[in-house]
């Protein structure tokens, strides 16, 4: 019977509407449903209304029982608003087609329909609302990563323009994307449309301190997207708005985004005032190291540490004293140094004087030579105890003394 079947139905979201309206004199307006043993009845019932319906099932062919009709008729997938209207409907049309199929019978078959309908709609109301359920939760859950998100850019934003460094963000056409108030005030520029896409190779980063230009091919900051690796520098310069190059140590790093790097982020700060204070101490230690090498008194600074005093830095003429250059001496014990009487005299000295803190004097004999020391503590916190002083030879100056005592004598 299926495939003697055809349809003019219509899908809507509660099943199939099989027609949409039909005005009779005789029957308020309500949706309508047609069983008809040929088009033909169905145009002679129906006349000039059948073009004008909408979803009209035509069931032609032979004469059906009440038994076989009841089958198709629980096939008809009808909207709850057709319930009402149905039964004394149908069972009307039935008997104006010559049908005959009792009322008690259509509405047997109707309650049918209704209670699957009522138990569809029940489990469709459930699907509702576990849908429903399941909609808000992930609503709720959007709107706390959303909340999430914020509060973490909000972060970002604050980090960025708490810190003193400098930090910017650059495309892999070399374009700013992102700089921080702390890179604009260093640089000398107030306002972000000032920086942000622009070249920033160009901007601030195409010449050496002397003046040569640095093509962007040997570039680190481009190198680290071009080639995906991280790269830290500390003896190049920045240019500042009014032209002027600062000194800076900087780090460079790739951006990666789902794998693919889409640019670099630039860390940097401005280094003048570490570059002074190495300077001071490279002039600093310039100095004393032309003092060690020139000065005519023997000059020492030793480590107390386990016991032993362990040279530290000491001048050049102790060649003169004990036959080896200073860069030999440096390191070593008083034992690896002198005479093992000697060395332990000078080194109970060495601790005494640091023990008792105080200065100390005393006067030494090497290879035929009169020397004195006059020894100092030099006390730092959490590191061992300095012993430091200075030894001048006084063989000459003893002379004069001999050769009067001896002339007495």
């Amino acid at each position: 019977m299926n495939d003697r079947l055809f349809s003019l139905c219509t899908p809507c979201p509660e099943g199939f509407m099989f027609c949409r309206e039909f005005r009779a004199h005789d029957f308020r307006r309500a949706p309508f449903a047609l069983y008809a043993p040929s088009a033909e009845a169905a145009r002679d019932f129906l006349g000039d209304h059948l073009p004008r319906l909408s979803g009209v099932i035509l069931i032609p062919g032979k004469v059906l029982s009440s038994e076989e009709l009841a089958p198709l008729v629980l096939q008809i997938v009808v909207s709850l608003a057709m319930i009402p209207y149905l039964a004394d409907f149908a069972a009307h049309q039935l008997v104006q087609l010559g049908r005959h199929v009792s009322t008690e019978d259509l509405r047997s078959v109707l309650v049918l329909e209704n209670e699957r309908l009522e138990l569809d709609s029940q489990r469709a109301a459930e699907d509702f609302s576990r849908f429903r359920a399941s909609l808000l939760h992930e609503i709720e859950e959007r709107r706390m990563a959303e909340r999430q998100l914020a509060e973490s850019e909000e972060l970002l934003r604050l980090i960025m323009s708490s810190t003193v460094e400098g930090i910017y963000g650059i495309n892999t056409e070399g374009n700013c994307t992102f700089v921080n108030e702390a890179c604009l005030k260093l640089l000398g520029y107030s306002h972000v449309g000032e920086v942000l896409g622009h070249h920033m190779h160009e901007l601030i980063h195409h010449r050496t301190a002397d003046g040569r230009p640095i093509p962007v091919e040997e570039c680190h900051i481009f190198k680290a997207f071009r080639e995906g690796t991280g790269v830290t520098v500390d003896d190049e310069f920045f240019s500042r708005r009014d032209g002027s190059l600062l000194p800076v140590e900087y780090s460079a790093y790739p951006i990666y985004k789902d794998g693919t790097i889409v640019g670099a982020v630039v860390t940097w700060r401005d280094i003048t005032e570490r570059r002074r204070a190495e300077k001071v101490l490279r002039d600093t230690q310039e100095l004393f190291t032309l003092f060690m090498k020139y000065t005519p008194v023997y000059t020492f600074i030793k480590e107390i540490e386990g016991g032993q005093s362990r040279v530290v830095e000491i001048s050049d003429n102790y060649i003169d004293m004990v036959g080896r250059p200073a860069a030999e001496l440096r390191g070593r014990t008083m034992y690896e140094l002198f005479p093992e009487d000697l060395a332990r005299k000078i080194t109970a000295d060495d601790l005494a004087a640091v023990h008792d803190g105080t200065m100390i004097q005393l006067d030494e004999d090497l290879n035929g030579r009169n020397y004195t020391t006059i020894k100092f503590p030099i006390v730092r916190e959490g590191k061992n105890d300095l012993i430091a002083g200075f030894t001048i030879d006084i063989t000459e100056r003893n002379k004069p003394v001999e050769s009067a005592g001896n002339s007495q004598k």
